[in-house]
């Protein structure tokens, strides 16, 4: 199995990239622990599922889908900057992204729609039946988790902060700051630990004054934010880039997660970006070192503004639940390092196997969660059986929905470059000596 070599590739937009090994033209560490991330995902939701103990054991322990999710994200801000900035086009980007995430979720979307109309599928909640039309539409967007809307998967909310993060590093990148991540990193991980859980979930449903000036105070930043990293990019440019963050801030604003993990998960995927960056020796070994500390640091003292005997209201409570995400988010981050740090070794196909399905394993298992009929007093036999149905399923959706939408959008973005002239490196954001 060939490995991953560290001397770069100059693309035409002037990026340094590491070469990629030769599986499938994709990074093998990061493949394998997608699919470790993935199936820990699946297991966690089963299993919670059929065994309930093990639903509270994970929620003052460890949890493995929150796990999961952190090492997703790592592995996100890890490669998508970097993808934007290969092609050194935002069109081909969004083309690319939408036919690689957006087919197969619709086509969940709509799995369970009619499998509720056969009686076959459980998952929905009274809430949203009640609305389903406009629900649907909603979630189809992707961004239902900030709209205050009912979920159509429950695991679907961390696609939304996905699409925020390509979002803001879009931005980035018409702003020419695509390479600052370290800034940005530092400002996620640091708010993260300023404001803990101080604002309520979902606050849009129930504004009160001061919330509205809060509010206000956080999309004009947003607003100024963006307009000052485009200044000298035009006019245009830069009200568009204020105007998309301060829409960006709208929406983290109305999370009905904590409070403190929209700046962490956003922190945590630019963080995935600086270890990127210290591959393309942009980023010094110091800084890093610094800046895992930081991460570290945020992971603790951000759960402590709960479990604190002098702030929790129940900390014996309290302490479980959140010592649980410490060691959660940090698991999560010592992982994606000990990958990284072996990413010149090879990896078990199967985990390979699992990375590239993972996608579809994300979202296919709930469908089939609610779907499969449980063995009468046979929980385990119930989730074994769960468990290799969503493999074999995530198989045929990665086999006959995902891969033939990712070959469409490649063949598009094919004929967009076949249509238009090459981008200049101004026109792409790639300025040599830029920000």
């Amino acid at each position: 199995m060939s490995t991953v070599s560290e001397s770069p590739v100059v693309t035409p937009a002037g990026l340094a990239v590491p070469e990629r090994n030769s599986f499938g033209g994709r990074f093998e560490f990061l493949d394998a622990i997608r699919g470790i991330a993935a199936m820990l995902v699946v297991v966690e939701h089963i299993f919670e599922q059929y065994f309930p103990a093990f639903g509270e054991w994970s929620l003052t322990h460890f949890r493995f889908g929150e796990f999961g999710v952190t090492v997703f994200f790592l592995v996100s801000g890890y490669i998508i900057p970097a993808s934007l900035e290969r092609r050194g086009s935002l069109k081909e980007f969004w083309v690319g992204r939408f036919f690689r995430l957006f087919p197969l979720y619709w086509a969940c979307l709509v799995a369970m729609l009619v499998l509720h109309k056969l009686d076959l599928y459980r998952g929905f909640s009274a809430a949203y039946l009640d609305g389903w039309v406009g629900f649907t539409a909603i979630n189809a967007t992707m961004l239902q988790n900030f709209a205050s809307t009912p979920l159509a998967m429950g695991q679907s909310w961390t696609l939304a902060y996905e699409m925020v993060f390509y979002i803001v590093v879009c931005v980035l990148f018409a702003a020419g700051w695509h390479k600052r991540s370290v800034v940005f990193a530092t400002i996620g991980l640091t708010v993260s630990m300023l404001i803990g859980n101080r604002l309520a979930p979902s606050p849009l449903g129930d504004m009160s004054q001061n919330r509205w000036l809060l509010l206000i105070a956080m999309v004009a930043l947003a607003v100024g934010v963006g307009a000052f990293l485009a200044r000298g990019r035009g006019m245009r440019i830069a009200l568009i880039c204020g105007v998309i963050l301060g829409v960006v801030a709208l929406g983290l604003f109305n999370r009905p997660e904590p409070t403190f993990t929209a700046a962490f998960f956003l922190g945590t995927m630019f963080f995935g970006n600086c270890v990127f960056r210290w591959t393309t020796g942009i980023l010094s070994t110091r800084a890093l070192l610094m800046l895992t500390m930081l991460a570290f640091i945020a992971i603790v003292v951000a759960q402590e503004h709960d479990w604190s005997p002098w702030l929790a209201p129940v900390p014996e409570i309290n302490g479980a639940f959140h010592l649980a995400e410490v060691l959660t988010y940090g698991g999560a981050y010592v992982t994606f390092f000990a990958a990284f740090l072996y990413r010149d070794k090879g990896y078990p196909g199967i985990l390979l196997w699992l990375g590239r399905i993972s996608y579809s394993l994300y979202l296919v298992h709930s469908v089939v969660l609610y779907t499969v009929p449980e063995i009468p007093g046979q929980p385990l036999a119930t989730a074994l059986v769960t468990i290799a149905a969503t493999v074999v399923v995530s198989w045929l959706t990665y086999r006959f929905i995902e891969q033939p939408a990712i070959d469409l959008g490649r063949a598009v973005t094919r004929r967009m470059r076949g249509r238009e002239q090459p981008a200049t490196p101004e026109q792409a954001g790639m300025v040599p000596g830029g920000r």
